[in-house]
């Protein structure tokens, strides 16, 4: 009886999971339209609002639909291959401190142009705002980059991979894994 209980608030969840993807898309896909028209996009809040928008996508097609396919599928792809366990817990780190220092940029650049009147006119001109947007992703994905060659671990057993994800492998397992032995 456990195990039905269990099925069910899973595939409950997944289909959660499914219509958060689908409205999240709808509403990003709004946020992008709305943000770049030409009134908005002169004003550096709108265009970090469009790569927060294209970040929030990546997040939601990464991990919510992950979780629609593991309970209606029964295929759990962080257990299937170990570049795609390793490339799913680097998006999730990248995406979610990424998006947060998207909204401080935000506050700040708010702040800044309420207390100093130069402000917009003199540091977030034209493509600024991108390049410090960017750049800061750039900055994120560096920070981040251990972790595609960290996390999980696959362990050969009889004649089988076994990929092991969330969690860091032994010593003797690193050097299993860097060499491919």
């Amino acid at each position: 009886m456990n195990l039905v209980l269990k099925d069910i608030v899973y595939k409950m969840l997944g289909t959660y999971s499914l219509f958060l993807t689908i409205v999240g898309t709808i509403f990003n896909i709004m946020v992008i339209l709305i943000c770049i028209r030409k009134r908005l996009w002169r004003i550096t809040t709108f265009k970090f609002m469009v790569v927060m928008a294209v970040n929030d996508a990546v997040s939601l097609y990464q991990w919510n639909l992950k979780h629609f396919i593991d309970p209606f599928f029964n295929i759990d792809f962080n257990f299937t291959s170990l570049v795609w366990c390793r490339l799913s817990l680097f998006l999730q780190y990248y995406c979610l401190q990424y998006s947060a220092w998207i909204l401080v940029s935000i506050a700040f650049d708010r702040l800044f142009t309420v207390l100093f009147q130069s402000w917009k006119k003199v540091y977030f001109k034209d493509s600024v705002p991108l390049i410090f947007v960017f750049s800061m992703g750039i900055f994120i994905g560096a920070l981040n980059f251990h972790i595609l060659f960290t996390n999980g671990y696959a362990l050969i057993v009889n004649g089988t991979e076994r990929v092991i994800c969330y969690a860091q492998p032994d010593f003797d397992f690193t050097l299993f894994n860097i060499f491919g032995q």
